[in-house]
């Protein structure tokens, strides 16, 4: 929007002046203009040409449209008294105000429920009418707010002000009895709470950080294309972030570039990708470590950190912490790919993983149900098997737990061995040997060791059938 004479434009509404429209030294005649603009586009003209003024500070922030032919005419007594102005010409009046709001209906009983003590009438008229609101007739429970406090749409607006000249320290405390049952929100931040919590426990930092970053800090994200915001308050905030890794990139390099090179970094918040035209808004937990371990330990040597470090802490987070998380975004668990470092000054090398957590959010927790103490003794057999390399540790654990009748009795299976012959003399190049703990036990009588020994043989067949793999014996 601008303003603009027969020929051309001389200033952007409600933003600054042009400089052929502007004041000198030799200017003798004036041209008055007192208006009002649209909040939003003063704020849209002034964020897309950069530039901030006194003027677009106030328009963005609504100024009063119905003090605009009162503020003309005190600037032009103004004029007229200081300077010994003339006046040329009559004002000329062009567009219209908005529209006037409509009334707000008050009802003392609101009041009263609200702040918690009955006020009269006439108290509640003293205290809106020194604002400047005013009954639109006496009795009708209609209030007109003036013009310059937009502020004021709704009852519990009115409600609010009253409260606050009467003084809160003036209002009656109660407690209501009952309770209320925890909400959605409620339980995802108390999860949320018990997470950071946990991580902190463990010595990790977290961090937060800003949504907002440069299109050339965030790269090409997995996921999808990174959404750009349509007004940025600058040059550096200009697109929504997909992931958390690039903003605790970034604050681990300013660590490390002033001395701080042990870091292990966590964030929990949200994050946005494009996804069928849409707009998706996720919360994300990025987890970012790097640097010495153990650093100026004397009960242990200082080591680099390495994926194991970050695994470990993965897997206490999906097994004892957020179970149901282990769902990782693709290409963020693991080393930082040294380009992306690059990006933010980082040198040193780096390991991060990152979870969605709406669903382990929007999860039931199941109540902690407590189990007694055993009261009968377990009986443990090994069991050595051997299997291809390729053969993941996992498959061999579901094996064993659908392994026969004795799977009941099966308390826990517990993998303490691996071994590989790369030259070949125990066992095959291409074989791995897997050697289990298995613990039995039953709640309700001791177990003898023929039965044991009977599922034992049940489960080798199994397997056998199951793998294709052979046993080692002791």
């Amino acid at each position: 929007l601008v303003i603009a004479d027969a020929e051309r434009p001389q200033a952007l509404a409600g933003v600054i002046g042009g400089q052929a429209s502007g004041v000198s030294e030799g200017t003798t005649a004036l041209v008055l203009e007192s208006a009002w603009f649209v909040p939003g586009l003063v704020r849209q003209s002034g964020r897309r040409l950069g530039i901030l003024t006194d003027s677009s500070y106030r328009f963005e922030r609504r100024a009063d449209p119905q003090g605009v032919t009162a503020a003309r005419d005190r600037a032009v007594a103004l004029l007229l008294e200081l300077t010994g102005a003339r006046l040329v010409s009559a004002p000329v009046l062009a567009g219209s105000p908005p529209a006037g709001r409509a009334p707000i209906r008050l009802r003392a009983e609101r009041v009263a429920t609200v702040i918690g003590t009955p006020l009269s009438t006439a108290k509640i008229a003293a205290a809106l009418e020194c604002l400047g609101i005013h009954e639109t007739a006496s009795g009708s429970g209609l209030w007109q707010p003036p013009s310059f406090r937009y502020d004021l749409e709704t009852e519990i607006d009115l409600i609010e002000e009253i409260a606050r000249l009467r003084g809160l320290t003036e209002l009656p405390a109660k407690v209501r009895y009952g309770w209320t049952p925890a909400s959605a929100a409620d339980k995802a931040y108390d999860k949320t709470q018990q997470l950071r919590h946990a991580l902190a426990a463990r010595g990790w930092q977290e961090c937060l950080t800003d949504a907002l970053a440069a299109k050339e800090i965030l790269g090409t994200e997995p996921g999808g294309l990174v959404l750009e915001i349509a007004n940025p308050i600058n040059a550096q905030f200009t697109h929504l972030r997909p992931g958390l890794r690039d903003a605790l990139l970034a604050v681990a390099a300013r660590n490390v570039a002033r001395g701080n090179h042990a870091l292990r970094l966590f964030e929990i918040g949200r994050v946005w990708r494009a996804q069928d035209g849409a707009a998706v808004e996720e919360t994300h937990l990025g987890l970012l470590h790097l640097g010495p371990v153990n650093e100026l330990e004397w009960t242990a040597r200082e080591r680099a950190a390495d994926f194991y470090d970050l695994k470990g802490l993965c897997d206490f987070v999906e097994e004892t912490v957020a179970p149901g998380t282990a769902a990782r975004l693709d290409g963020r668990f693991g080393p930082v790919d040294p380009a992306i470092a690059k990006r933010h000054d980082l040198k040193a090398k780096a390991f991060y993983a990152e979870y969605r957590l709406d669903d382990w959010l929007a999860h039931a927790e199941v109540p902690a149900a407590f189990a007694g103490l055993p009261q009968f003794p377990a009986i443990r057999r090994d069991l050595a098997l051997v299997v291809d390399r390729a053969v993941p540790q996992e498959k061999v654990r579901q094996a064993i737990l659908a392994g026969g009748s004795g799977s009941a009795a099966l308390e826990k299976i517990e993998l303490f061995d691996v071994f590989e012959d790369a030259k070949g003399e125990k066992i095959a190049a291409d074989k791995k040997s897997l050697a289990y703990a298995l613990t039995y036990r039953l709640k309700d009588r001791t177990l003898t060791d023929k039965e044991v020994n009977g599922w034992q043989q049940e489960l080798r067949e199994k397997l056998r059938a199951a793998l294709a793999c052979e046993f080692r014996e002791a």
